[in-house]
């Protein structure tokens, strides 16, 4: 009865998804540059209004075009996220911007509805700047592997307390593309199926998924509870998963993660498979996608230049740890096939 009804709801959803129109450019998605912008809110109002309930708030955004001009946006902000927006974790929770009546129109937010934007979680330990940038280049290395993956962009942010009250701030953060955004980009629609198991995602991508996770060390995903994964459904074509927030991988290694104790491993540092076992020749296609990108995924590290030289280290040995498993047949039976859950 369960599966009918799932298999019903599934049937019902892509009946009423609408044909996706040609997608627009998203200027804000098409470089790597690093966008300095302003937001000027009652800061204390914003981060303390953290209750499930919650409001958005006026705000302003600011930021100078390539020939100089200020460009001036009024928006809407509110707090979001679950761990992150807890007081006790972070005192500058993560913020959900609006874009309301156009007004980003002619800018270099257009086309962008609404967008989730990743704080500096701590604003006097600037470990945590680290970490942010950390998880960024997470969203770009998934970009070198696939182009089913959220686009995002660099910021670097002055909060500015419309009351006078808070210091001014100055911080890295960075914006990720709209689910919806991402879905139309890709000629697909993102959809909300929950129980829809790992097994019937499309197998090459979802191995491809799961090497992922486990090269960067995450294991704080599940896609039957859509925890940290969103589904993505292209017209005649499997459904396929695409990853998001990444603040507790290992390669991260933010400084409140910790692995779950179910798991039988002691730090997030600590690597442990999440997908499921297939036949060894099923993992290859997606073993020489990593081997091919791995010059790719390399530069990305050491050609970051936000990143410290402390950082960077520990992120090139991190990937070394990585790249010693795929160059050796043995430790891709043990760690990748041996390891890995069982079809259900």
């Amino acid at each position: 009865m369960k599966t009918f009804f799932l298999i019903f709801s599934f049937l019902f959803l892509l009946i009423s998804l609408s044909v996706n129109s040609q997608p627009k450019e998203d200027i804000l998605f098409s470089s790597d540059s690093l966008l300095g912008v302003v937001i000027i809110s009652d800061l204390k109002s914003v981060t303390c209004d953290v209750k499930e309930e919650r409001e958005y708030h006026d705000a302003s955004l600011l930021y100078k075009t390539e020939n100089g001009t200020e460009q001036h946006i009024p928006i809407k902000i509110k707090t979001r996220g679950n761990f992150r927006r807890n007081k006790a974790n972070c005192d500058f929770p993560p913020l959900k911007i609006k874009f309301p009546n156009n007004e980003n129109e002619g800018t270099i937010f257009e086309n962008n509805k609404s967008l989730k934007l990743v704080t500096h979680c701590k604003t006097y330990n600037k470990n945590f700047e680290q970490t942010l940038l950390q998880e960024y280049l997470v969203y770009k290395l998934y970009n070198i592997i696939s182009e089913k993956s959220f686009k995002v962009r660099l910021l670097k942010i002055k909060y500015l307390d419309a009351l006078g009250i808070k210091e001014p701030v100055e911080k890295f953060g960075f914006v990720i593309e709209n689910e919806e955004a991402m879905a139309e980009r890709l000629g697909g629609n993102a959809i909300n199926l929950q129980q829809y198991k790992q097994s019937d995602i499309e197998q090459k991508s979802m191995i491809t998924f799961s090497i992922f996770q486990y090269l960067i060390g995450n294991t704080d995903w599940s896609v039957p509870a859509l925890h940290n994964v969103k589904l993505l459904y292209k017209q005649g074509q499997p459904i396929y998963a695409i990853p998001y927030d990444f603040d507790w991988a290992g390669i991260v290694n933010c400084a409140y993660a910790e692995p779950d104790a179910l798991l039988g491993i002691s730090s997030v540092r600590e690597r442990i498979y999440r997908g499921f076992q297939y036949e060894r020749q099923d993992y290859q296609a997606s073993i020489d996608l990593f081997k091919a990108k791995k010059d790719q995924i390399y530069a990305l590290y050491t050609n970051f230049e936000y990143l410290s030289h402390k950082q960077k280290k520990l992120s090139i040995d991190y990937l070394d740890s990585f790249y010693k498993i795929l160059d050796n047949e043995n430790l891709i039976k043990a760690y990748l096939i041996k390891n890995a859950r069982n079809l259900d």
